[in-house]
């Protein structure tokens, strides 16, 4: 599989057994990483392989991997 091919949110969400508004809001929250073609939201086959491998929502350790750590918190 290439680690490039987008997927749309529909194919994503089942692929990973939740809602295609849940993989929505982890995207808008910069949890996940998207890619926006136009007026559709598309997620890569490689972040899709991550998401599996490591999770995301409550309870799950995966932080947003835009944001750098502040100050405090890189103690």
């Amino acid at each position: 599989m290439n680690p490039n091919q987008l997927r749309s949110l529909f194919e994503g969400s089942k692929r990973l057994g939740v809602s295609y508004w849940s993989l929505y809001r982890a995207i808008e929250a910069g949890m996940v990483k998207g890619v926006r073609l136009g007026g559709r939201v598309m997620v890569s086959e490689g972040e899709l392989a991550h998401i599996e491998e490591f999770g995301f929502g409550p309870g799950k350790k995966l932080r947003s991997r835009n944001v750098e750590p502040s100050g405090a918190e890189a103690r």
